[in-house]
């Protein structure tokens, strides 16, 4: 009678931490992948361009050091900077959307081009490649439509594979998004290729500067003297970084037939 109640007690226990797993992974679900309202289709700019000097970068903790507009190294240029550490692409959306926020201030402003770094994020929480590819083309969308040129920094080679899985709830979180969304394998090339999909369905391919950082900052597992852990980089990788950018700038002044400030 005894080893009868106690099967009882722990099936039914298990039954609740079943239920209380699934009840927990429709909430991930659900709050992580509401997706944000869709921008107007661009035809135009609705504003004036501003100065293509005065530059702008936006993302999450990659943009953040404080070292990195120096080292971009490009005379004459004026660089602001708006770094949402921990941001999603759906994130920085609502950032640029918002009334009150830096981000948001950039495109009231005479800044001629914004540099968008976002991904690590997503891909890092295998929120999907169908959702970081919408929200990256409602941004660039935005930014387009109140005139400024959008330079892209595709999501980096980092260490996407080797991030640390804790708290339980972070473990709990990815071992549902993996399963359950398209990441495709591997997981950074899929959400690449899913953006610049989304660009060319849309016909803003040759209105979005992308630039792939490999060259400048080669992947994770053939260089992990560049980064200070699998998800951020090191001194010597945001150099890098800094060059990517700046490959960036140039490549989007030379479509626009601008030649840079001399030295």
């Amino acid at each position: 009678m005894k080893s009868r109640k106690t099967r009882a007690r722990l099936v039914g226990g298990a039954a609740i931490a079943f239920l209380l797993f699934g009840v927990g992974g429709a909430i991930l679900i659900v709050k992580a992948r509401r997706f944000a309202p869709p921008e107007p289709t661009v035809a135009r700019a609705s504003s004036t361009p501003g100065d293509p000097f005065k530059v702008a970068l936006v993302g999450d903790s990659w943009v953040a050091p404080k070292t990195l507009p120096n080292l971009i190294g490009i005379a004459g240029l004026e660089i602001r900077v708006a770094a949402h550490p921990g941001a999603t692409s759906r994130d920085l959306l609502a950032d640029l959307r918002g009334a009150s926020s830096t981000a948001a201030a950039f495109c009231r402003e005479p800044v001629g081009i914004i540099v968008v770094s976002a991904g690590i994020n997503d891909s890092g929480q295998r929120v999907g490649s169908d959702f970081y590819a919408y929200h990256m083309l409602q941004l660039t969308r935005h930014l387009i439509g109140c005139g400024k040129q959008a330079v892209v920094i595709e999501i980096p080679q980092y260490g996407a594979e080797r991030l640390p899985s804790v708290p339980m709830r972070s473990w709990l979180k990815r071992t549902v998004f993996v399963r359950a969304f398209p990441n495709g394998t591997p997981v950074i090339d899929s959400y690449r290729q899913a953006f610049r999909a989304a660009l060319r369905s849309d016909g803003l391919t040759e209105r979005v500067r992308l630039v792939n950082p490999d060259p400048e900052i080669p992947p994770f597992e053939t260089r992990p003297d560049l980064y200070s852990n699998p998800s951020h980089l090191n001194a010597t990788g945001l150099l890098g970084f800094a060059k990517a950018i700046a490959r960036g700038l140039h490549e989007a002044w030379s479509v626009g037939g601008i030649k840079p400030k001399p030295a």
